[in-house]
């Protein structure tokens, strides 16, 4: 249920990962009993599992962000946000559009990240720049890092 003080949060991470650790797979439930918004972006790895995380329990506050729309992953049949790209931009830069729209947008960022992902690191430092909050999970070292404060804990 959409409204006022609902808190967005921005789900992102790497590429290269394939699958939730339970650590994660447990956050991911916390957000959906506080009824949190969330928005994921369209690419596979970390944004297509978490799609596919949240279609399996149901959820249903779950914006897809899209540059120029054309999502290449919605696994929930979610709504779809349009994120305008001029023609002559391609390639990182593209893609990157969308991450900044969602940085924008939301109140929270969790990064799931391998340590390597620039992508990921663009997210992080696109929400630390609008002083809003980034929990990093790194994959690799199984443990969380990040600023916590507010209600997303």
């Amino acid at each position: 249920m959409k409204g006022e003080n609902i808190v967005k949060i921005f789900i992102a991470g790497a590429k290269s990962i394939n699958s939730l650790d339970a650590f994660v797979q447990k956050k991911l439930m916390s957000i959906c009993q506080k009824n949190y918004d969330v928005v994921v972006g369209d690419c596979y790895g970390v944004d297509s599992l978490v799609q596919k995380f949240y279609a399996n329990v149901g959820y249903r506050n779950i914006e897809i962000f899209a540059s120029n729309g054309k999502a290449r992953n919605n696994v929930g049949n979610w709504t779809v946000h349009n994120v305008p790209v001029p023609a002559s931009v391609r390639g990182f830069e593209f893609y990157k559009q969308k991450d900044i729209a969602m940085a924008n947008t939301a109140d929270y960022g969790f990064m799931i990240w391998d340590g390597e992902s620039k992508g990921t690191l663009n997210n992080m430092i696109n929400l630390i720049s609008r002083n809003k909050p980034v929990m990093v999970y790194h994959k690799s070292k199984k443990g969380l890092n990040g600023r916590k404060h507010g209600r997303f804990k």
